[in-house]
């Protein structure tokens, strides 16, 4: 078999984005789309990522088409380009199938964004967008490799330009390009402009009915098109996709396999955490299920510390201050010794212990929750054990 394969239009997500004036409607417009999307069975949870100060929850409610909008909201308060890539990966790894960027000009412009950063570095701009442009290419990579659909609004250049209305000049402002590195629009399967007046023309499409299609503000009818070419595309896999349970359940048994610390260190950064990226395992499952199991097979491939002799008055004053331990490390020692607790006052020690720490603030009440099903485990086996005896 050669190196090239028949071409097929495959199944994929959607990447769509609408440029136009402040005031032009994009914020709406995208929403409109994403709750159709969600009518048609394209998606059914819907994300938006706000940069103008929570202002698209005003939007919550609202019922263009019959059914009222619901969607849940991140506030960005800085811009830098990945703020944005955390935001989309959030988004899938949350459960979200569809996400709202708004807007992806402050990437650019805003405050931390693009521009302001090499501003910040000062000198030679050629070495700023060195720093920079990784960054900015991430946050497209973000997009374009999102397991979700990923629909985006951007400020639009304005400039006036004169028409005839009713024999006289009358000036007219309009949008010419993006607020965005230039050529971001070819990024998108599709991508719209909107004026003022709400009239929506299509400039870019993979999808061949919507070519150059325009209307006054688009619903459903104007996008049924789009959704038809989606839908009759050939499915990516036919296999039925795993539940993140089932992901979950997969891990624990890769976990147990582990013989060793550092491949278990190595699995976890690199299995664990790319399942968590990319939508695959919950993180309700990662924080519940894979990582409880995850700390207690640390526990029982990390050796027990050697014993040494109490410090004397004399090694107490020419001994360092011990840095403070980390988190990861204090509860994997708690793991350990809630494992090897054999009575249930040994357990109750390490209750102690655990009390100790959330004071001292070395673990946090996320830590304690993973700790506490592993201690009543604990607990049930200690006392049916001793009632056996």
């Amino acid at each position: 078999m050669g190196a090239f394969t028949k071409a097929v239009r495959s199944q994929r997500k959607l990447r769509a984005a609408i440029d136009g004036p402040s005031g032009a409607g994009k914020t709406y417009t995208m929403l409109r789309l994403a709750h159709a999307m969600k009518a048609t069975g394209l998606c059914s949870r819907i994300a938006l990522i706000d940069t103008e100060n929570n202002s698209a929850s005003l939007y919550a409610g609202e019922a263009p088409d019959g059914e009222p909008w619901e969607f849940d909201t991140l506030n960005l308060k800085q811009f830098s380009p990945d703020q944005f890539t955390s935001a989309i990966k959030t988004a899938a790894r949350e459960g979200y199938d569809c996400v709202v960027v708004d807007s992806l000009s402050h990437a650019w412009v805003g405050s931390g964004g693009a521009l302001d950063l090499v501003d910040q570095k000062g000198g030679n701009k050629f070495t700023a967008w060195k720093d920079v442009t990784p960054l900015h290419r991430g946050m497209i990579d973000a997009i374009i490799q999102s397991p979700i659909h990923v629909l985006c609004t951007m400020r639009s250049k304005t400039e006036y330009v004169l028409e005839d209305v009713d024999g006289k000049k009358v000036p007219r402002r309009i949008g010419v390009a993006p607020v965005q590195r230039e050529g971001m629009e070819y990024e998108f399967d599709i991508y719209v402009s909107t004026d003022w007046t709400h009239q929506l023309k299509v400039t870019k499409s993979r999808c061949s009915p919507m070519n150059a299609a325009t209307t006054i503000k688009a619903g459903p009818t104007f996008w049924k098109p789009l959704f038809d070419w989606m839908a009759s595309a050939a499915p990516v896999n036919t296999a039925p996709q795993r539940s993140s349970r089932d992901v979950a359940d997969s891990l624990i048994k890769e976990i147990d396999r582990i013989s060793g610390v550092d491949a278990l260190s190595d699995f976890g950064k690199l299995n664990i955490r790319k399942a968590v990226d990319d939508g695959s395992l919950s993180k309700s499952d990662h924080d519940e299920i894979v990582k409880p199991h995850y700390l207690k097979r640390k526990a029982e491939l990390t050796p027990a510390p050697e014993q040494t002799a109490p410090a004397t008055a004399e090694t107490a004053a020419t001994t360092a201050t011990p840095k403070q331990p980390h988190e990861g490390e204090v509860l994997s020692k708690i793991f350990a010794a809630i494992s090897n607790a054999r009575t249930q006052e040994e357990l109750a020690a390490v209750g102690a212990t655990i009390r100790e720490s959330l004071d001292k603030k070395l673990i946090g009440e996320a830590e304690d929750r993973v700790i506490k099903p592993h201690f009543k485990e604990r607990k049930e086996a200690i006392a049916l054990t001793l009632s056996k005896s």
